[in-house]
């Protein structure tokens, strides 16, 4: 399983103007989109995204019996190292944290690795069949 890590509470103001939202996601930039209209709904479903992390409240339960792994920009001024291993506390099975080079948008520049990080994980053994696996 691939999990993402959380967010402060401090960037995730569902209220925030049109200007502040650009502040701090740049890439959504009219210039970097392009279409006024394209721009827009972007910002609409991360005003949608905003409020749901916002409103969200952790509730503990069983650790899941199933691998997970978290990729982590080094550079990542949201999601701290710390908040990336507390995926740890979610799994009895095995957990992982890969560390990659960036930022927060770091995989838009490590996209083959984590093709290649997908591909082999859902590659089955050599004692099971893909039908396993998947299902």
């Amino acid at each position: 399983m691939f999990c993402l890590a959380t967010y402060s509470r401090d960037i995730t103001d569902p209220t925030f103007s049109r200007e502040e939202i650009i502040a701090l996601f740049p890439h959504l930039d009219n210039d970097n989109i392009g279409d006024e209209s394209l721009q827009q709904m972007l910002l609409n479903l991360l005003r949608t995204d905003l409020q749901l992390i916002n409103n969200y409240e952790y509730v503990s339960e069983e650790p899941l019996n199933i691998p997970i792994v978290v990729i982590h920009g080094m550079s990542d001024d949201w999601v701290k190292a710390e908040q990336a291993e507390q995926w740890r506390r979610e799994t009895i099975a095995s957990f992982k944290v890969i560390s990659r080079p960036g930022g927060h948008r770091y995989i838009e520049d490590d996209a083959e690795f984590l093709t290649s990080l997908i591909r082999k994980s859902i590659q089955p053994t050599k004692t099971e069949s893909l039908y396993e696996r998947v299902y």
